[in-house]
């Protein structure tokens, strides 16, 4: 899915920065500047806004947990504001997530790592990482195509959902050997030195430098 170029062309390791910062401040920080480094946040991803319906859609789905949550403080009488402030937390490190996910692909993670990736210590770290990413859209693909020729035989019931689960997991399993080739191709390509000095980083250093002055106040 596209999602503002802007971000598509920042380091991707900067941006796991930029998470980790805000994971770290959104559980120490007061809840006014907490709430000050949301709203600059939302601010900071209007260039991609396409991700504003997804994080709405996933906040939908996460209702029953967010009400069974609040029933759960109020058996526990615990205090609403702290209820409102653990919400907001979780609501805000969902977005920073997807901006993450949505913003990064497994090219720019490879072109990003430079010489990292052909590390002796890193490099076997690496391959598997980068090999696992390839494997679960494949393995999510023959998933559902099984799910689809158990289901034209009927009503699917726990032993099937598990001979689904295994029948996908060795119909990807299969695919191991192409897997390999793909990933040590990827990891072989000689990609150019990253650049950390441009103006799509230069939008994100604007953002950590807001979080790191948010973290001093």
């Amino acid at each position: 899915m596209k999602y503002g170029s802007i971000f598509h062309q920042q380091n991707v390791y900067l941006k796991l920065l930029l998470l980790l910062m805000g994971v770290v401040l959104s559980t120490v920080v007061h809840f006014t500047y907490f709430l000050l480094i949301f709203g600059l946040t939302i601010l900071y991803l209007i260039p991609g806004y396409q991700i504003f319906p997804i994080w709405g859609k996933i906040i939908l789905r996460l209702l029953p947990f967010l009400i069974s949550y609040f029933l759960f403080a109020l058996l526990l009488d615990l205090p609403f504001p702290i209820q409102v402030s653990f919400t907001c937390r979780i609501v805000y490190l969902l977005l920073l997530s997807l901006y993450l996910l949505k913003s990064t692909t497994l090219y720019k993670l490879v072109e990003d790592s430079g010489r990292l990736k052909d590390s002796h210590l890193l490099r076997p770290i690496f391959f598997y990482f980068v090999a696992t990413m390839q494997f679960i859209p494949i393995f999510t693909k023959e998933n559902t195509l099984i799910i689809q020729k158990f289901k034209s035989q009927g009503k699917i019931t726990i032993s099937k959902s598990v001979d689904i689960l295994l029948e996908s997991f060795m119909s990807a399993w299969d695919k191991i050997p192409y897997i390999e080739n793909k990933t040590k191709h990827r990891l072989s390509i000689e990609y150019p030195t990253p650049v950390l000095f441009t103006w799509a980083n230069l939008w994100l250093y604007v953002m950590i430098t807001i979080y790191v002055l948010v973290a001093a106040l």
